[in-house]
């Protein structure tokens, strides 16, 4: 008998908009009365970050990006990927040579930004992970096309044939 394996679940993204409608419903229950003008305070206080559908950029210091890997970023708490490139994994590699190699694009993408100030440019489309797909832009240009110009990350193409494609070249 063969077991079917079905993918891990992700978990969804934390935000307040659940525990607003929690307060709400017990307040409800409760016969709680809120005051005037209670929701856009509660609003005004949420942590915001840029409108993603309308590919606004946003200026920051280097220092403000982490970096998680050669392709992905965590800027205000949230993970960030560069878009339309691929870079070796770090987290889970498929051979030894991938693992160097992801420690490589990662040490290349942090001395990019390093020192630099550093503009996010949000394209209103994310991945299947749900981050933001990004360009990033310093004063010396696009740091995914530097990526690939240097050698650390080839241009991304979805399907299980690219992902073969790209296992390949990173594992030989």
């Amino acid at each position: 008998m063969s077991v079917t394996r079905f993918p891990k679940r992700r978990r969804p993204r934390r935000t307040a908009v659940p525990i607003v409608l929690a307060a709400l419903a017990v307040g409800a229950v409760l016969g709680v009365e809120l005051p005037a003008g209670w929701l856009p305070a509660i609003i005004k206080d949420l942590p915001t970050l840029p409108d993603l559908g309308t590919g606004q950029a946003v200026v920051v210091s280097g220092s403000a990006l982490v970096v998680v890997d050669g392709d992905t970023l965590r800027y205000k708490g949230e993970r960030l990927r560069l878009l339309d490139i691929d870079t070796p994994e770090t987290s889970k590699p498929r051979c030894t040579a991938e693992a160097s190699a992801g420690a490589a694009a990662t040490a290349a993408l942090r001395s990019l930004i390093a020192g630099q100030q550093v503009t996010i440019r949000y394209s209103g489309k994310t991945d299947r992970y749900s981050r933001p797909l990004v360009r990033v832009v310093t004063p010396d240009g696009d740091v995914g096309a530097a990526l690939l110009r240097q050698g650390f990350a080839l241009s991304y193409k979805p399907g299980a044939e690219a992902y073969a494609a790209r296992a390949a070249h990173w594992c030989g």
